[in-house]
């Protein structure tokens, strides 16, 4: 199994709440697939999000997202930058580049393209977070992670606390996040408001939480 594969997988046990499992089964592979397809829809509504925001994060070149392969890529048919170990399984209007996720690789790509906004969604370790957390803190980069799923994931509750934890650990740049449920499914971000601040009006969007975290 290929890292990319295993990431995906991982993802899909917690989802499940699987703890053992035949990975060698047709009827495991099946609902692997299934899973994989049926969240491949969903992710776009998760972009609807932004939109109502007015952030465009998919038709623009200095967006930039990270970290996500061919499966569970939201900005691969728009003009966005991809940065990922996986860029070459991906197939994209915009420009792919493959690369680790670290905050001084990324930056490097950030001058290159004149980046301004970093985002990425159901991230795989905490690290990849880290490392763009070191962008909004440091170089005062735009960074937007999401989490989202179907409302019955058992990892759900899991996935938004440490969403909402990551934007606590942000030292100089203020975080806010918003939630919604749908009938595809849950959505949560966590984005730093350096220039975002002003313009989200979360009462037009449901989201039932929002927060600001202060500077410290």
């Amino acid at each position: 199994m290929d890292t990319y594969t295993n990431e995906l997988v991982k993802q899909f046990l917690m989802a499940k709440g699987i703890k053992n499992a035949d990975f060698t089964s047709q009827d495991f592979k099946a609902e692997l697939n299934k899973y994989i397809t049926v969240r491949e829809e969903i992710q776009y509504h998760y972009l609807d999000l932004f939109d109502d925001m007015e952030i465009n994060v998919y038709h623009n070149p200095k967006v930039a997202e990270v970290g996500k392969g061919k499966k569970d890529t939201v900005t691969a048919y728009g003009d966005s930058v991809i940065l990922s170990p996986y860029a070459d399984e991906v197939e994209c209007k915009g420009i792919k580049v493959k690369t680790k996720i670290d905050a001084s690789e990324l930056l490097t790509y950030a001058n290159l393209y004149e980046l301004n906004t970093f985002i990425t969604q159901n991230p795989y370790n905490e690290n990849d977070v880290n490392e763009l957390l070191k962008l909004a803190n440091r170089y005062n980069y735009n960074i937007i992670i999401g989490v989202y799923g179907f409302t019955s994931d058992k990892d759900k509750d899991s996935k938004i606390k440490s969403l909402r934890e990551f934007a606590n650990k942000s030292y100089y740049a203020p975080f806010e996040d918003g939630y919604e449920d749908s009938d595809y499914g849950y959505y949560c971000h966590a984005f730093s408001v350096e220039n975002y601040h002003n313009r989200i009006d979360f009462s037009e969007i449901g989201c039932e939480n929002k927060k600001l975290v202060k500077v410290k």
